[in-house]
């Protein structure tokens, strides 16, 4: 593809405001490096937890989500910079930001 030149995207045509991924297609995008691990994590949190959670299992949840504490822990920190979630107290609970 070259600088200037036009390009013809096929774009699939629908209604797509209802539209939810689920844990196969997630996992299939991190596998593509489509996500890095903070918008994987933050997805794979509304997935699990779509009210936010009042404690959570990290453990349980990166193996359900194959992906290792410290990488979940750190995408948490960075999603909690950004304002996307926040933790409660010191356990790791957390509440979704809508703006």
């Amino acid at each position: 593809m070259q600088l200037g030149s036009p390009t013809v995207i096929n774009i699939p045509q629908g209604d797509n405001s209802n539209y939810k991924i689920n844990r196969e297609e997630l996992l299939s995008l991190r596998e593509k490096k489509i996500l890095n691990d903070c918008a994987y994590i933050y997805f794979a949190l509304t997935l699990d937890y779509p009210n936010g959670a009042e404690g959570m299992h990290i453990t349980s949840f990166c193996n359900r989500w194959e992906i290792c504490e410290p990488d979940a822990v750190k995408a948490i920190a960075q999603l909690e910079k950004k304002g996307a979630v926040r933790q409660k107290h010191q356990q790791l609970s957390f509440q979704f930001t809508y703006e």
